[in-house]
């Protein structure tokens, strides 16, 4: 993908790190999910925007989820 030298690079995390196998099957790794953003930007040998989605439900825990999950996806866009 990187070959085509898209503007923005994309991957879904479509969830928390908590909820992210459940939701995405036993082959999903939350952790894989953000190396594959950062891999992206190593490999390009342009600035390369990443980005990412989640799924925002209600419950309880969704201010702090999203919180964290955002975190994590700014340590990965800006290293």
């Amino acid at each position: 993908m990187i070959g085509a030298r898209p503007e923005v690079f994309n991957h879904n995390i479509e969830t928390v790190r908590r909820l992210h196998r459940h939701m995405r099957g036993g082959k999903a790794d939350y952790d894989r999910a953000l190396w594959l953003l950062q891999r992206a930007k190593e490999i390009a040998d342009y600035d390369v925007l990443t980005k990412s989605g989640i799924i925002v439900a209600w419950a309880r825990r969704t201010t702090r989820s999203c919180r964290r999950c955002a975190t994590c996806a700014r340590m990965v866009s800006t290293s």
